[in-house]
């Protein structure tokens, strides 16, 4: 693996998780880095500045070949200049600087999370996290201080230390058995430094930071990526996702009508008197015990996996009128293929920690029984089919129709 502490002035050869890492990202257009807060940043890619999809797409397209080919961050400013000359963009800060920023903040992020990813795998191994400060151009003396101390690895303190911490941080963690924290001359893990705080700067989201990080910094990416690394009842990941961010958008907002009624493809299915009737109609609705659809998405590749056990599971609650949504699992298949609306937010599990993108995907079904229709709704979390229901058409509000519409079929 390589030394993150040096200068980031080549792409050094990366691993797999670290390029997963950054192929997973979703584009989203902001005018200012603070539009997206915090562990958001693990899902988005984010240039601020940058209002256009095709913008960031090369952006991202020319980090992700870095990576991959082990380029320099000259050879990036080669990519940047001919992406800034093609869209026109027009952006903050100097050449050398802007684009130094842009590479060196996905690479460190995109590092870390993914090493953070590969430690907590072994957790019981090398229990041991030790803080080295990076050698940067401007140390924080902070950063300083806080070189060589040895926590374990589920301390709280690195949910918001863990680096980087901070434009520009090149500190990292390497971790220890417990023999190789005792040839540091310690017997004991150390004592978490007592948080201190600082005023945040006028315009962020927040009124304080932890003294030493930087606003917006103060969270721990590998957590967010991956999820914390205390392993978790199968109970506690059964919580529910919740929303950190709408993305500022909504059906109103952008002056969209209501959604069109479709004619269903499916006829409904069987009433199921109980779980396993319910995975049995699932199973013949979607083709076997697990399938995968494709989001009918222009500009990128949505592969969702259905899973029928999970969703016979999921209505195996003290709520038995969820049996009653039984029928309409055979129109699963039509909702994936041929949505009429998608849209993305951005949520955290509760308990792990772990942030995700959530799809909310809509469609309008004809219904004899209702007037105006039903509109079944599916979430989808990490390519994974969630949850779903349905609701009367009058009550699809902007809860339902809101975050950044990906995709909306015109007709």
């Amino acid at each position: 693996m390589p030394d993150v502490r040096s200068k980031i002035e080549v792409a050094d050869l990366p691993f797999e998780e670290q390029i997963r890492h950054l192929k997973d990202k979703v584009r989203v257009p902001t005018k200012k880095w603070t539009d997206i807060w915090q562990g958001a940043h693990t899902r988005a890619f984010v240039v601020a500045g940058a209002t256009k999809e095709e913008l960031l797409c090369d952006f991202q397209s020319a980090i992700i070949k870095a990576l991959e080919t082990g380029s320099t961050l000259q050879d990036f400013r080669r990519d940047f200049d001919e992406t800034v000359a093609r869209h026109g963009w027009s952006y903050k800060g100097g050449r050398n600087w802007r684009s130094r920023v842009i590479f060196e903040t996905n690479l460190r992020t995109s590092y870390q999370a993914a090493r953070f990813e590969q430690m907590k795998e072994l957790g019981g191994e090398r229990p041991y996290w030790r803080y080295r400060h990076g050698d940067s151009r401007k140390p924080r003396k902070e950063h300083l201080a806080w070189d060589g101390l040895v926590l374990r690895y589920d301390d709280p303190w690195w949910k918001t230390h863990y680096p980087p911490n901070g434009w520009g941080c090149r500190c990292t963690v390497v971790a220890l058995t417990e023999s190789e924290m005792k040839a540091l001359g310690k017997e004991h893990p150390d004592q978490a430094p007592k948080e201190k705080w600082q005023r945040a700067p006028a315009g962020s989201p927040v009124s304080r930071t932890p003294k030493g990080i930087d606003p917006g910094w103060a969270y721990n990416v590998g957590e967010a990526a991956v999820g914390q690394v205390k392993m978790l009842s199968a109970e506690e990941m059964k919580a529910k996702w919740e929303p950190i961010d709408v993305l500022h958008t909504t059906a109103s907002g952008l002056g969209l009508p209501a959604i069109r009624p479709d004619k269903p493809i499916a006829e409904l299915g069987r009433h199921a008197v109980d779980v396993r009737h319910f995975k049995e109609n699932t199973v013949a609705a979607i083709g076997g015990e697990q399938a995968v659809f494709e989001l009918p998405t222009e500009k990128f590749r949505i592969p969702v996996t259905v899973d029928a056990g999970h969703i016979a599971g999921h209505m195996d609650t003290p709520e038995k009128e969820k049996l009653l949504r039984s029928p309409y699992v055979t129109r699963i298949p039509e909702l994936l293929t041929d949505p009429a609306e998608i849209w993305a937010t951005f949520v955290r599990h509760p308990k792990s920690g772990q942030v995700g993108l959530r799809l909310m995907i809509l469609k309008r079904f004809d219904d004899p029984k209702k007037n105006d229709g039903l509109v079944m709704v599916a979430n989808v979390v990490g390519g994974k089919f969630v949850d779903w229901t349905f609701y009367p058409t009058k009550k699809i509000n902007d809860r339902l129709r809101g975050g950044r519409l990906i995709y909306r079929r015109d007709k």
